[in-house]
């Protein structure tokens, strides 16, 4: 009996530890994911260096050699994201410094090796080179990296030592953890075949529809089992989040159905009047007394009522997007070659200091609210996601560059031994892009799993660090071992 009360204590205590947050500021929520667009720079370029001395046998092949980019990888991406998001949460600044002066130190120290590539006349004809024909591996990185992050942070919010101002807001505000549903429907749209122009065979409305349906089917029945699990264990839940029955997943699975229908009524070549519509009458929705009705503590007697969050937070959801939609189709519009990138990152810029301007007016006016989906959030998310976008393109072009640099100086060297290329991608994060939903879904298992053996609330800082830390070592190793079997879960 005892230990049924200390339980129910418990899990009383873990959702009031969740409530009632007011979040910090949308400054803060860029910057202290700072060090991960810098982290797989400096990941690539050590992989390649260390690859480099490995062909060279200035180091044994090592039978471990294979895992040694999963190593790197988690010591200069994972590592710094857990530390700026723990113990370090107040000096994120400083982790971003040092990593800035590693990549500027690196590109130095390439220069200096290549200085006679580096001069005018030599520099001048890289900026008619093609960068990837085809590929677009700052969306590879952007939808894997943000994909990390949300899994470190779902289970690192169950320990004190995660900060409460980075955990989910309560009604209105900015918090680290308000960011993860809008960026995964933002990097779902921005790679569907209505952003990327695939050609897709003439189909009747009821097959269009169907497919949707089948495709959605998995996710609802993985929100559906999450439902019926946590209530068979008496798993702590914050009900304000979705609702009683709703969540995560039957959000992405009903923005799916419901988009799909919009475009077959309307067409994707609005895709940019779509959102502002959808969001105009989402909003209007919300000012006639709907917003009062989800934040008020009305009894939830019915589905409607238990799950008013999840309801009426879909049509900020299919803003988005249909935003994210627009967004791919933009990307898509520019050739592969640096002058076009140059161009693009600068479009991309303006837009950014648009729409953050925008969200800070909203803030005022609006409110910025995920439980919501309102204007202000969809606005967030659209800065967020284009910001981090821009970071990510001028860090491939970096890479392209510095490759192009040791590729033009192995040809004056004559040197054709000279193995040193620089990827895009690192082979963690190409891994879990491969493989997203399936790394998403085995990071909820492992949290669930993890807080039905731990009283995490009770852990110290030491042991929280040691579980956080072993939890998403695991993790991407097994999604890393999945991708080198080539094993892939696809449902969306």
């Amino acid at each position: 009996m005892d230990a049924r009360a200390d339980a129910y204590n418990y899990k009383f205590y873990h959702e009031q530890f969740m409530q009632n947050l007011n979040g910090t500021t949308a400054t803060e929520v860029l910057l202290v994911i700072f060090p991960a667009p810098i982290g797989i720079f400096l990941s690539t370029s050590l992989c390649a260096v260390l690859m480099y001395l490995v062909n060279q046998k200035v180091f044994s092949r090592w039978k471990l050699v294979s895992w040694l980019p999963l190593l790197v990888d988690y010591i200069t991406i994972v590592v710094p994201v857990v530390l700026c998001v723990t113990i370090c949460n107040d000096r994120h600044t400083v982790v971003s410094l040092i990593f800035l002066s590693g990549l500027f130190i690196f590109v130095v120290c390439c220069g200096i090796l290549c200085r006679q590539v580096c001069l005018r006349d030599n520099v001048t004809p890289l900026f008619a080179t093609v960068v990837m024909p085809d590929k677009r591996p700052y969306l590879t990185n952007f939808r894997a990296m943000m994909n990390l992050i949300t899994a470190i942070c779902i289970l690192a919010v169950d320990f004190k030592v995660f900060p409460r101002r980075f955990a989910k807001t309560e009604t209105f505000g900015y918090g680290l953890m308000d960011s993860g549903v809008g960026l995964f429907v933002i990097s779902n749209a921005v790679v569907t075949p209505q952003a990327l122009d695939y050609k897709v065979k003439s189909q009747t409305f009821t097959d269009v529809m169907w497919k949707a349906i089948k495709k959605s089917i998995p996710l609802l029945m993985l929100g559906s089992a999450r439902f019926f699990v946590t209530q068979q264990i008496d798993y702590q839940m914050h009900v304000s989040e979705y609702g009683v029955h709703w969540n995560f997943y039957i959000t992405l699975a009903m923005t799916k159905i419901l988009c799909t229908l919009i475009i077959q009524i309307v067409g994707s070549n609005y895709s940019v009047m779509i959102p502002i519509v959808v969001i105009g009458i989402h909003e209007l929705m919300l000012s006639s007394g709907v917003q009062d009705w989800v934040l008020s503590n009305e009894a939830r007697q019915d589905y409607l009522t238990s799950n008013r969050e999840g309801i009426t937070s879909l049509l900020g959801y299919v803003a988005l997007y249909f935003a994210g939609i627009s967004l791919g189709q933009q990307l898509r519009n520019y050739k592969s070659i640096i002058q076009t990138y140059f161009y693009l990152i600068g479009k991309l810029t303006l837009i950014c200091v648009l729409l953050w301007f925008t969200t800070s007016l909203c803030e005022n006016w609006f409110g910025v609210s995920r439980r919501l989906a309102n204007i202000g959030y969809v606005l967030w998310i659209l800065a967020f996601s284009i910001t981090m976008l821009v970071i990510l393109m001028s860090i491939e072009l970096l890479i392209l560059t510095m490759n192009m640099v040791v590729k033009a100086n192995m040809r004056n060297k004559q040197d054709g031994h000279f193995h040193f290329v620089i990827s895009y991608v690192p082979l963690t994060l190409e891994a879990i892009n491969y493989n997203g939903l399936l790394f998403f879904l085995l990071a909820n298992l492992l949290t669930g799993l993890i807080n039905i053996c731990v009283q995490t609330l009770t852990v110290g800082v030491a042991q929280s660090l040691s579980i956080i830390c072993g939890y998403i070592f695991v993790l991407c190793s097994v999604t890393v071992l999945l991708y080198s079997k080539k094993i892939k879960l696809k449902v969306w």
